[in-house]
């Protein structure tokens, strides 16, 4: 196994960068799931297991330009022997984009043509049970699994955390047919949207005619999205529901939003998306019912509701990076390689105002037979006087915030863009920075050996030959200069 090492004139991105692979590679063990049983799988974190959207996102985050093998294996372990996705329904469809994402890196024509199978059976399935009269997808918010991600009405779910059972406690109010959450999200739908048009993509790649309903289905849900969810401040709200709307900020959302092209004017948005002393938060702002103090000191927030999580930093930065924005990109870039520094790894989530880990508050039983997180919270439930209030703790070494944090040394430092046949290399070093030394970059059949330098100027060449960009037929090793 070769792997990749980043040498800077920044002691703080080579450490944190270093620090991320060790979770990394910390986080890897045989799998027990899906189509890659037995074989290594990147599990969600220390004390968590897979997870279909950490898989995805992790691959997402540039896993198959290190580690592709281990990237394959660990989408597979999310599908099951009838080629469909499993773990939790409703942002799934995440895997779609990984599944692209690690193809793009690879050049695996077999495993293009398997996703393209499980993409297109999973989208076949939630249009049958989740898809609304308004065009858009019921279910959760992506990532935000547990209730203190959202408002009131989803705090009573028989004793349980997760937004899932909230439809078996209110089956009175709970929607026809499919699972039963009658909320549409925004993050989701954005995924959905991608996973429409990735579908075409797909299809060109393995030499197939597009089928025009996967086209159609986009157009018809970015109409759907841009007038259901987008506000006059050009900002999206969070999600609708038969009772309302909640017009609070979604981190992720947003950060969706811009890459998936749903915003006229990128630099004005990103001005207006509020952030926090130590980054974008998941949720903002938090709501009432958690209002108060963890100590003298510090602010309550719910868990899925105030928080600053690594994940929707890294996907913000990389929808910043990609507007053009780098200012705002490496804000976020800088909080997270501060926090991994200090710590040592990279934390579940942090408390936005002073950047320490932090699990936040949410509503549950402990016990309780929908208690689905207790197994890997155990002892460390902390009761708070006056309700079925828990302060949860951050959980240490998550794989998504070490692979997104190597996401923006890849995709905005080196500059490195897969497409289907070519990789193209345009950095982007923050302010300090003028050198960066990237080795064991795995592309297609070839491993590469990539050094930037600031210069005032953009060239790129292979092994001292002039190009525009690698091409995709190279095979071994290969050392590339790019300067900007």
């Amino acid at each position: 196994m070769t792997l990749p090492f980043l040498s800077t004139d920044s002691k703080l991105t080579d450490h944190a960068f270093r620090i991320a692979l060790g979770d990394v590679l910390g986080n890897i063990v045989p799998s027990s799931t899906g189509m890659a049983a037995g074989g290594p799988s990147l599990m969600a974190g220390l004390t968590y297991e897979a997870w279909t959207r950490d898989a995805a996102i992790n691959v997402w985050n540039g896993l198959p330009a290190l580690l592709p093998t281990i990237a394959r294996d660990t989408l597979l372990g999310e599908v099951n022997a009838e080629k469909e996705l499993r773990g939790q329904y409703w942002d799934a469809v995440v895997w779609v984009t990984g599944a692209w994402q690690y193809f793009l890196w690879t050049g695996d024509r077999g495993f293009l043509s398997l996703s393209r199978e499980v993409s297109c059976n999973w989208l076949a399935r939630m249009e049958r049970e989740e898809l609304g009269e308004d065009g858009l997808f019921r279910g959760a918010a992506c990532f935000q699994d547990g209730i203190s991600g959202y408002g009131d009405r989803y705090a009573h779910c028989g004793g349980s955390s997760c937004i899932s059972d909230w439809a078996a406690a209110n089956p009175n109010e709970r929607a026809e047919p499919g699972v039963g959450l009658p909320m549409r999200a925004l993050s989701t739908n954005c995924l959905y949207l991608n996973a429409y048009d990735l579908i075409g993509k797909m299809d060109a790649a393995l030499g197939a005619k597009p089928e025009t309903r996967y086209s159609d289905f986009s157009t018809r849900l970015r109409a759907a999205i841009l007038k259901t969810f987008r506000m006059e401040s050009e900002l999206f709200r969070y999600y609708v529901d038969p009772w309302g709307t909640d017009d609070r900020q979604e981190g992720m959302g947003h950060a969706y939003a811009l890459m998936f092209g749903l915003v006229d004017d990128p630099a004005s948005f990103i001005k207006s998306v509020k952030s926090t002393p130590h980054g974008i938060s998941c949720l903002w702002p938090g709501y009432d019912r958690y209002d108060g103090e963890v100590d003298t000191r510090r602010a309550r927030f719910g868990r899925h509701a105030g928080l600053v999580w690594p994940q929707v930093q890294a996907l913000w930065a990389d929808a910043c990076a990609g507007a053009g924005c780098h200012e705002a990109a490496f804000a976020e870039m800088d909080h997270l390689a501060k926090k991994a520094l200090r710590d040592g790894n990279f934390f579940e989530c942090y408390h936005p105002n002073d950047g320490l880990p932090e699990g936040g508050v949410q509503e549950i039983e402990p016990g309780a037979p929908a208690d689905w997180h207790a197994w890997c919270l155990m002892e460390q439930h902390e009761p708070l006087p006056g309700g079925p209030l828990l302060r949860w703790v951050s959980q240490p070494r998550t794989t998504w915030g070490a692979t997104g944090y190597m996401r923006l040394v890849l995709s905005i430092c080196a500059g490195l863009r897969p497409q289907v046949d070519r990789l193209e290399i345009n950095p982007h070093l923050p302010p300090g920075m003028n050198r960066l030394h990237l080795t064991g970059v795995r592309w297609r059949a070839s491993t590469l050996d990539l050094m930037v330098t600031r210069s005032g100027f953009r060239t790129l060449s292979l092994d001292g030959r002039e190009i525009p960009h690698v091409p995709a037929n190279i095979s071994g090793k290969h050392h590339l200069e790019a300067t900007f």
